[in-house]
């Protein structure tokens, strides 16, 4: 069972709905644009749409234990050369071009 999944069933409907909602204000604000009518707030009260809208960090997404293990890949970019050697696609494919940073 996947992380996400053992998230939602702790969670009720309007508590996950909410995190998604909050996530995709987030996304609206750093210029993300959202195919679709996406005005949920407008049409009635939910608690998440009173709660601040978190922003994304960079510094976050780098350090995070997914970027540390897959520094190679380019969503997890700027990473030192050292980080991207050390992960275990790099230790397991030496010669790939990616490790030759």
């Amino acid at each position: 069972m996947s992380k996400n999944y053992a998230l939602m069933k702790t969670l009720t409907p309007d508590e996950y709905n909410g995190k998604l909602l909050l996530i995709k204000r987030c996304m609206l604000d750093d210029g993300f644009t959202f195919l679709g009518d996406f005005s949920p707030c407008e049409s009635k009260s939910i608690p998440a749409c009173d709660l601040p809208v978190p922003k994304r960090e960079t510094e976050k997404r780098l350090n995070s234990e997914y970027c540390i293990k897959n520094a190679y890949l380019t969503r997890c970019q700027p990473q030192s050369r050292e980080r991207i050697i050390n992960t275990e696609q790099c230790k397991r494919y030496p010669k790939a071009y990616f490790c030759d940073v």
